[in-house]
């Protein structure tokens, strides 16, 4: 089995105003996570884009090869997509695409950006190694529980690999560092949201990004119960409400 859920991990679109909202997956999931808070904006008349990430949602072989600058060339063609029907494009991500979203908010034109449980801090001592793991050990096994869901009912929603190439998750970790490099050229509103429960993301780490954004408007919001899968936790509402009141705020901002 490739899979440990059940959500659906294809990509999904929503056309409905003239505002648009980028939905980006984490690492190794699908766009089955996204897909509360696509469907909750949606309703909203927000337009929806959510790409599957290139090697996601098939088996973990699909990774070979695939490079961090792939992926976020995949978000710019979401964006870019979006731009063609809408006026003002916002970007949020979870995990790994959260990091990827507040990337995008550095180095693209976007109206705001939302990461949720973004991937700055990894709790895994091995992550910062793992360019030199990947030379010697071929598949990285995860070193803690599958999830941490306090809700679970979520893990009937999402969808992600067992396992993975250790030289994707190498990418993973390149990707992080060029984040963490970028964070200081976003002047965009920003919503960062963290739970001290999160056991894959050190919280600290999300402290420390809103930390270093310049940007005047801002907001790193906590959460009290919530593992590290924010959207399919006990507080994803929550969640929902506070992308859409940031979406909400800008109407409008340059193509």
């Amino acid at each position: 089995m490739p899979v440990t859920e059940r959500g659906n991990p294809a990509a999904f679109v929503f056309r409905r105003g003239p505002i648009g909202c980028l939905l980006l997956h984490g690492y190794p999931a699908s766009p089955a996570e996204m897909r509360g808070l696509g469907v909750y904006l949606a309703e909203r008349g927000v337009s929806i884009q959510a790409p599957l990430l290139p090697g996601f949602g098939t088996v973990p072989e699909d990774l070979l090869g695939v490079r961090w600058q792939d992926w976020v060339a995949a978000a710019e063609a979401g964006l870019h997509h979006l731009r063609r029907h809408c006026h003002a494009v916002f970007c949020c991500g979870l995990s790994m695409g959260g990091a990827i979203a507040l990337y995008l908010a550095a180095h693209a034109p976007v109206a705001g950006v939302a990461a949720l449980a973004p991937a700055i801090r990894l709790r895994d001592r091995r992550f910062e190694w793992l360019p030199l793991i990947s030379l010697f050990y071929p598949w990285l096994e995860p070193s803690h529980a599958p999830d941490d869901l306090a809700d679970p009912q979520g893990r009937a929603l999402g969808w992600h690999y067992r396992r993975s190439p250790s030289r994707a998750a190498a990418q993973l970790s390149k990707l992080v560092r060029a984040t963490r490099h970028s964070l200081r050229r976003i002047q965009v509103p920003t919503l960062i949201v963290q739970s001290p429960c999160d056991s894959q993301m050190d919280p600290e780490g999300a402290r420390w990004a809103y930390e270093q954004i310049p940007a005047g408007d801002k907001t790193l919001l906590w959460l009290e119960r919530s593992g590290h899968n924010v959207l399919l936790d006990l507080e994803r509402e929550r969640i929902f409400e506070q992308v859409y009141t940031l979406i909400s705020r800008v109407p409008q901002a340059p193509r």
